[in-house]
């Protein structure tokens, strides 16, 4: 796909937690340990009591032994969140390396799909034939549902529900190049034939794409030369990269990713807008002299 030729409009607007420590089931206190917390302050005014310290710190449990059952969990999985949270933005030529180690077509097909509309998994892999506005002079895919996992205990792993948030029902502009794609792969579909399928015809598992396409793709990729290694999600965050780099507004990017709020778009994306440090420079030193910065005029953005 020629990712140059890529739309970045949105078609309709829209929209560290602490450890908790604890005993496991039956555990007792025992020693200085069990007593209140303000008595431990009262004894210890300097906070030397480095036991308490520690456990405040979900390093150690309540006793001076390691922090055990859900406390240790909890501040393991704490810990997994925020390596989870570190973004990797793909430049477009690392991502072509990825992608020419994608040997599966159908596969290259979504991490493309992914990578060119900023979609999350759970939407993409959601969506039907049906969704797709492919005859009007501004073709759009609507996001109506999402795949997401089933709690466990069901008699499936996955079901289809709403999206994430009541903003992230929208319409995403397509590309030229993306509207032949889903032509081509919903070519006498049904319906509620979802566009994206594994060569069998079946819908797509996360696991599954990840392990046996993604995973390989990316570490080929690496021994020729990618410096990074990111997540099937990351292609979503370059998506974004590749918007700001293009000049494309916040409120237009947040319409096209269906956050819910503006907020969390400059969150997680506004450190990337310093590259537009110069633009604003080049605004400002012409706007006393009168003088107007070269190039088009203002836009109006709506969110």
């Amino acid at each position: 796909m020629d990712f140059s030729s890529v739309q970045y409009t949105s078609a309709a607007a829209h929209g560290g937690h602490r450890p908790v420590n604890g005993l496991l089931d039956g555990e007792a206190d025992s020693g200085e340990a069990s007593r209140p917390d303000h008595v431990l302050r009262a004894n210890d005014p300097a906070g030397e009591n480095k036991e308490q310290n520690r456990r405040e710190r979900g390093v150690v449990g309540r006793g001076g032994g390691p922090l055990r059952g859900r406390g240790r969990a909890t501040a393991g999985a704490s810990r997994t969140r925020a390596r989870r949270r570190r973004a990797v933005f793909l430049e477009q030529d690392e991502y072509q390396l990825i992608r020419r180690h994608i040997t599966d077509e159908d596969a290259r097909d979504l991490a493309d799909w992914l990578v060119g509309t900023g979609m999350r998994w759970g939407e993409a892999t959601a969506l039907q034939a049906q969704d797709l506005r492919l005859g009007s002079p501004a073709p759009t895919a609507s996001v109506q549902r999402a795949r997401k996992r089933a709690p466990r205990g069901s008699e499936r792993s996955f079901f289809l529900g709403p999206p994430k948030t009541k903003r992230a029902r929208r319409l995403v502009a397509l590309a030229p190049a993306q509207v032949d794609m889903v032509k081509r792969l919903t070519d006498g579909m049904p319906p509620d034939a979802f566009v994206f399928r594994t060569p069998t015809g079946k819908a797509w598992r996360h696991n599954n794409f990840y392990n046996r396409k993604w995973k390989p793709a990316v570490a080929a990729a690496v021994r020729a030369g990618l410096p990074r290694r990111p997540r099937i999600h990351d292609l979503r965050h370059s998506h974004v990269a590749w918007l700001v780099a293009a000049n494309i507004p916040l409120p237009a990017i947040q319409a096209r990713l269906g956050h819910e709020s503006i907020q969390t778009t400059i969150d997680r994306y506004g450190h990337l807008v310093r590259s537009l440090d110069t633009d604003i420079s080049r605004a400002v030193q012409a706007a006393p002299g009168g003088n107007r910065p070269t190039g088009g005029g203002l836009r109006l953005v709506s969110a």
